[in-house]
């Protein structure tokens, strides 16, 4: 958008006074005994919507970014939408941690209570569903202001075209009081279009009042906006960390699909309401954090190298062709390095599953005391003999697996529990031993 465009935007949207929706009528209401929240149904003009629309959709911070479209089709959309095409409803929130009030299923509602509520909030509303809708209509404004390429003809038709837009009527849920748990757990509903979320981003929303940027020199990257970055030592994925947390709850290695994820959220909110001593994520990431960096440091730099195998460790990564200078190209290692093979997402989850497992059973009481015995982690030959075999016992479950990704999850989850089982002189912090105990119970 031009900067004259950007201005007369502005000039005819934004006013020096709040914006009062004053053309908000509710028409019905509802309770929604699943969220607990009282759902109103209502209408507002074009013109006040847009008013708010710029500043709520920015509100949700972890809401999708905006989708590519074919341009012939949301051409069309535009133009349907200017021809008074009807639009499924927009649904947004007014969070409970803004209104201050608890939704009472009991009480009687009141319209202009609740029409007072939501113009108060009118610049806090969350935007659940209709993201896409909203960036079409304010790309209609825009089109409609700008004068470019027009002659004076129909700049004065554009005019009246916005003046009928504007006064257009579309229609509202929203949901008025929602805890936090009722906005995730209806945003993850809601998302059923043809341009869904991905589990992970649906699991970032789930943590989202977990995400600190950086903190004690750790950074964390979200998959919603920052998926180029890369992750390295003390630069991970929030979603991976997440699902490390999520399998230290949920006692299990294996990722949540999307229906488990509806459910998890009950989960969560249980989490929430008890009077926890530790914080679990903070410290599940410190104690990932502090053994990821003492397994590469006690690695000694150790590098993949396939002229040093054994021939029947080789034999393991058959040839799959050839490079462009015409060597001989093997199949890839779990990981070329140390930093490789354990800033996986897989190991995440085995620790997460290792340590729900360890403290069911009482070998450990929280996720904290770990911290004072990773510093004593050690290998029972040399780093190189026991990454060697890591790689390889890695890739012979690769090999007789049918689900390659869940059983490299198993592998680390019993290679943690063996790690870290004090009740087991044998494996208790000893690499190649708790390697080869992972092996044998994963296979």
């Amino acid at each position: 958008m031009s900067e004259n465009i950007a201005e007369k935007v502005d000039e005819i949207t934004t006013t020096t006074e709040p914006p009062k929706l004053l053309s908000l009528e509710i028409k019905d209401d509802n309770y929604d005994d699943k969220i607990d929240a009282l759902n109103v149904f209502a209408t507002v003009s074009i013109r006040d919507y847009l008013d708010i629309a710029n500043i709520i959709k920015k509100n949700n911070d972890l809401q999708r970014k905006r989708v590519a479209s074919n341009s012939t089709v949301y051409a069309l959309l535009k133009e349907d939408m200017l021809n008074g095409c009807l639009i499924p409803a927009i649904v947004l929130a007014v969070d409970q941690s803004n209104s201050g009030q608890k939704s009472d299923k009991r009480a009687k509602v009141d319209y202009d209570e609740i029409t007072k509520i939501i113009r108060d909030h009118a610049l806090n509303l969350k935007l659940l569903d209709g993201l896409q809708r909203t960036n079409i209509m304010l790309d209609l404004q825009t089109d409609l202001i700008s004068e470019n390429g027009k002659t004076g003809e129909q700049i004065e038709a554009d005019k009246l075209r916005l003046e009928t837009f504007y006064n257009r009527q579309i229609r509202l849920e929203v949901y008025v009081n929602i805890n936090r748990f009722g906005i995730l757990y209806r945003m993850l509903t809601l998302n059923t279009g043809q341009t869904p979320m991905s589990v992970r981003h649906q699991i970032e929303i789930l943590y989202s009042d977990y995400y600190v940027k950086e903190k004690d020199g750790i950074i964390l990257i979200r998959e919603a906006f920052e998926s180029y970055k890369t992750v390295k030592v003390g630069q991970y994925k929030f979603s991976d960390v997440i699902e490390g947390v999520t399998s230290y709850i949920d006692g299990s290695e294996f990722p949540l699909d999307r229906f488990d994820l509806l459910n998890y959220i009950k989960s969560l909110k249980k989490l929430s309401e008890e009077d926890n001593k530790e914080d679990i994520f903070e410290e599940f990431l410190a104690v990932y954090h502090l053994f990821v960096k003492k397994i590469i440091e006690k690695s000694e730099a150790w590098k993949f190298n396939y002229n040093e195998l054994t021939a029947e460790n080789l034999s393991f990564f058959p040839i799959v062709g050839n490079d462009k200078n015409e060597e001989t190209v093997r199949l890839a290692p779990f990981g070329n390095d140390a930093s490789q093979v354990f800033l996986k997402s897989q190991v995440f989850t085995g620790l997460g599953a290792a340590l729900s497992n360890l403290k069911s059973r009482g070998i450990v009481a929280t996720i904290d005391e770990l911290k004072e015995v990773i510093p004593s982690i050690k290998f029972k030959t040399n780093p190189k003999d026991a990454f060697e075999n890591l790689v390889v016992r890695l890739e012979q479950i690769r090999k007789e697996s049918r689900k390659i990704g869940e059983s490299q999850r198993t592998f680390f989850k019993f290679f943690f529990i063996s790690l870290f089982n004090k009740h087991n002189d044998d494996e208790y912090l000893v690499i190649e031993d708790a390697v080869e105990s992972a092996f044998q119970r994963t296979t």
